[in-house]
This record gives structure tokens, C-alpha cells and sequence, in this order.
């Protein structure tokens, strides 16, 4: 696997570490605007990871994974609606007695 390979990765692996630090977060403290501050800031870093794996796109990452252009677009338009989604339904959830932090972490899931 090259530089490139890993470049054009960079937005999944940005979701994925973004997934692990609300594990933790969750499993250390169960704070819901934690949740949320972190739900929303690892979209915005996939987001940001989109323009590096743009400039290397299209990429036969594995025989099994590409990455171009129309794939990049989805991820952009999948992260803008989870982007959109965060904000309501904080507000939403903050009514709502008991745990939430589940939801955020559905949400990166998805």
C-alpha cells in the first residue's frame, strides 16, 4: 500500500478514528454534549480528509476498493446530512430523559 492508497483511505480512516474516540468517550464518561462535540467534529474532519484523497482520485486502492470521484461524492453527500443531523437532533435528544449517547454513535455507524 502506497502513500496515495493511504490518502485516498483518509476519509474512511478519519470516520474510523473518530468512531473509536466516541467508544472511549462513551465507555469513560457518559456525557451527552461530549457525544455530540465529538460526532460533530469527527464529520468535519472527514470532510476536510475528502480534498487530499480528491487530488489523487481515481485510485484502485485493493482489487476490492476504489476510490474516485462519484464514490467521494457520496461520502461528501453522506457526511453534509450526517453534518445537518447533528444539530437537530442534539436538540431533539436533549428533551428526552436517559442516556442518548447511543445515537451519535449510530449516526458515525451509519
Amino acid at each position: 500500500m502506497t502513500a496515495a492508497d493511504l490518502v485516498a483511505l483518509a476519509p474512511l480512516a478519519a470516520l474510523a478514528a473518530g468512531i473509536l474516540v466516541l467508544l472511549l468517550a462513551i465507555a469513560a464518561r457518559r456525557n451527552a454534549r461530549l457525544a455530540w462535540a465529538v460526532t460533530g467534529a469527527t464529520v468535519v474532519a472527514a470532510l476536510a480528509m475528502v480534498v487530499p484523497a480528491a487530488e489523487v482520485a481515481p485510485r484502485a486502492v485493493t482489487p476490492l476498493l476504489r476510490v474516485d470521484g462519484l464514490g467521494l461524492l457520496g461520502v461528501v453527500l453522506f457526511l453534509l446530512g450526517s453534518l445537518a443531523t447533528v444539530p437537530l437532533a442534539a436538540r431533539h435528544l436533549a428533551s428526552r430523559p436517559g442516556p442518548v449517547e447511543e445515537f451519535p454513535l449510530l449516526l458515525l455507524l451509519a
